[in-house]
């Protein structure tokens, strides 16, 4: 069934496990690219962490908000990878991508976010662009860009990212082997 809506389509598969009605809404905006999935169990609406995530960086006007407001992005980006390319990936990189998605809910990382705010989404901001840039050298930009559905292009902001969490962050090793990617 597909029903339209103001800002694209909605694809919904409704699934019924143990007598429970699982409604799955695939949502696309107008360019036919995927921009979400919602799920609602029984008359119940569940938000996905990246809204969540969206919702917790909103209105952030930091010393960093310039990179740290790609979060969300970036985990969606890393999401749709694995949801909808991860057949194509092998069993390494699908890890990586897992880790760096991994990382964003981890409670007590390098830095938490409990305690550092927005600001403590810069080490998870460096994970992310860190297995985007080998997932993209060993695969290419296509796959990563039919993807990312920010108006801003995709490369400038991997390097945006990276450059200003290295400079940042400077000691990356500890990040990199809290998730083991060193």
């Amino acid at each position: 069934m597909t029903q339209t809506i103001l800002s694209g389509i909605i694809l919904y598969k409704i699934i019924i496990i143990n007598n429970i009605a699982i409604k799955y809404n695939f949502i696309y905006n107008k360019k036919n690219r995927f921009i979400g999935m919602g799920v609602n169990i029984m008359g119940e609406e569940f938000k996905e962490f990246y809204d969540a995530l969206k919702e917790n960086l909103s209105g952030y006007d930091g010393e960093y908000a310039s990179f740290i407001d790609y979060g969300p992005a970036l985990y969606k980006l890393l999401s749709n990878l694995l949801m909808f390319y991860g057949k194509y990936l092998s069993k390494e990189d699908k890890l990586k991508i897992s880790a760096a998605i991994a990382y964003y809910v981890v409670p007590l990382d390098v830095i938490p976010e409990q305690i550092y705010g927005p600001y403590g989404y810069v080490d998870d901001i460096f994970i992310s662009v860190y297995v985007l840039k080998i997932i993209i050298d060993k695969y290419g930009i296509e796959i990563s860009q039919k993807l990312w559905d920010e108006e801003e292009d995709l490369e400038e902001v991997i390097k945006e990212c990276y450059d200003k969490s290295i400079i940042v962050l400077e000691d990356t090793d500890k990040i990199l082997e809290y998730v083991g990617l060193i």
